[in-house]
């Protein structure tokens, strides 16, 4: 065990059912469910996995295809995420990549990051389930990027299907006029917060708060005191939200999130206070079947 001092970073400040098993798995698994074949499970069974890193070259880590973290090299960045919200049921992929030019052979093999998991009742105490480095398998090398990938099947037990919906954007056809879709939805939850209405926000962010406190396993209490935080935020950008400038459209290797990245910031949906505090928004989004853009 590894004992850990966690600063939660959940991705969309930078910001139903527990149950992503069917009736048959559950039956299958032996696992406990109540008289109506809900899922029953303790505090120690409601997992949380981490992600452990500490680079300071340029690098991409994704999850299931999700862009969750980058680095520009600038600085060495250590930390710890939590990846629950991007988890799926089965056949997970860990894919970390960096740029390699000048770096030499023997650097390379020493570059990793690590993934543990711990529960909910002792946060602190984690377990290393692997290194994730290049002195294996690479996945794959294109010119001064490389990549490798890590794959497993977590103990989840929550909702986990988001993206069931989601358009595939690999078709050039269908990335026609994204960016300006893409901007005008930015434009509309810049104005949000511009304007301090933080109920607005909550209504737009309403199934991926969902998504990310389900994904926690926050009991009714943790919800509230989320959301309130939430609404906190936005209330003390009122007025102080910055032009959307200096971006640039991201396709995450999924082919189906996209998003605006700022060449600065972790969003281009960020304020600056009177007293110079930053507070960035960061914001997902899919492309459904019925072609509307919505917030993951």
């Amino acid at each position: 065990m590894k004992k850990i001092t966690i600063s939660i970073i959940l991705i969309s400040l930078l910001v139903a059912s527990c149950n992503s098993r069917t009736k048959m798995d559950l039956l299958d698994k032996k696992l406990p469910v109540d008289k109506n074949n809900n899922l029953v499970i303790n505090e120690l069974q409601k997992k949380i996995y981490y992600i452990y890193y500490d680079l300071g070259i340029p690098f991409e880590i994704n999850i299931n295809g999700i862009k969750v973290e980058k680095g520009k090299g600038h600085e060495i960045i250590s930390n710890y995420i939590i990846i629950n919200p991007f988890l799926i049921k089965e056949d997970n992929s860990i894919t970390l990549s960096i740029n390699h030019k000048n770096i030499s052979p023997e650097l390379i093999d020493q570059i990793k990051i690590e993934l543990y998991v711990g529960d909910i009742v002792h946060k602190e105490d984690v377990e290393l389930i692997k290194t994730i480095n290049f002195s294996e398998d690479i996945t794959q090398k294109i010119a001064n990027k490389m990549s490798t990938t890590f794959n497993f099947d977590p103990d989840i037990y929550y909702e986990s299907n988001y993206l069931n919906d989601a358009m595939d954007l690999s078709n050039d056809n269908l990335r026609e006029n994204l960016l300006i879709e893409v901007l005008d939805f930015y434009n509309e939850i810049h104005d949000i917060i511009d304007s301090g209405d933080y109920k607005e926000y909550l209504k737009k962010y309403e199934k991926s708060n969902a998504r990310e406190m389900n994904s926690m396993y926050y009991d009714t209490n943790e919800k509230e005191n989320y959301l309130n935080k939430l609404s906190s935020r936005v209330v003390s950008s009122k007025g102080f939200m910055q032009p959307l400038d200096k971006y640039h459209l991201s396709i995450n290797q999924n082919n189906k999130i996209i998003s605006l990245e700022h060449e600065k910031y972790a969003s281009p949906l960020y304020s600056i206070d009177s007293l110079d505090k930053i507070k960035t928004y960061g914001m997902m989004l899919y492309k459904s079947s019925d072609g509307k853009l919505k917030i993951y």
